[in-house]
């Protein structure tokens, strides 16, 4: 048997020795920034879904009504008065007719300035704004904002339930998701709510 890196003399031996720990530090040390790499990406992507699925604390959110309430409303009698304006996704994406419509072109800016995701008119009378939360195709979708309602006897989004907050605490814990589906409210004012939308 031969090889090129038998020990016929200690010089030869050492050397072998020095190459073969120059290898494994090498490969350790790409082994370590493999690691430190998918470790920062993880944390990443957590990080980066927990700032996208938090919501605000009631308290926030009411605070922030109490400022923007005057162009809240202004948006709702402007959607209520346009039949044509049933949905509006803040960063303008729209298809079919509402691509082209000044209508909801100019919804969708006000949308944006007000920091809000999207405007849905369920009816005549409710009309739902909200601000924070996410979900996508695989995980629970998480949703909070205002709700217009002109008429609580008759206009209330259908399935909702009325709570005295919109803490996880306070309502129904779901089987597979912190928070039970459903749609949750919170009254803050004549005909507005803070709203709460879970699926999943």
């Amino acid at each position: 048997m031969s090889s090129a890196c038998l020990p016929r003399h200690p010089a030869v031996a050492y050397l072998c020795l020095v190459r073969a720990m120059r290898v494994l530090k090498l490969v350790a040390i790409l082994l370590g920034s493999l690691a430190l790499g998918v470790i920062l990406l993880v944390g990443l992507f957590y990080g980066f879904m927990w700032w996208q699925f938090h919501l605000p604390s009631d308290a926030k959110v009411k605070a922030y009504f109490t400022t923007h309430r005057a162009a809240l409303e202004s948006l709702v009698e402007t959607v209520v008065r346009d039949p044509n304006i049933e949905f509006v996704n803040a960063h303008g994406a729209a298809y079919g007719s509402d691509a082209a419509s000044p209508a909801y072109t100019a919804c969708a800016k006000r949308l944006s300035e007000l920091g809000a995701q999207s405007l849905m008119r369920h009816s005549r009378g409710l009309v739902v704004i909200y601000f924070w939360g996410a979900g996508c195709a695989i995980c629970h979708d998480s949703y909070k904002g205002f709700a217009y309602v002109a008429n609580p006897s008759v206009d209330m989004p259908v399935g909702s339930k009325v709570c005295s907050s919109l803490a996880n605490s306070a309502l129904p814990s779901g089987k597979y998701a912190p928070i039970e589906d459903g749609i949750y409210l919170v009254p803050i004012t004549d005909h507005w709510y803070l709203i709460r939308f879970e699926i999943g």
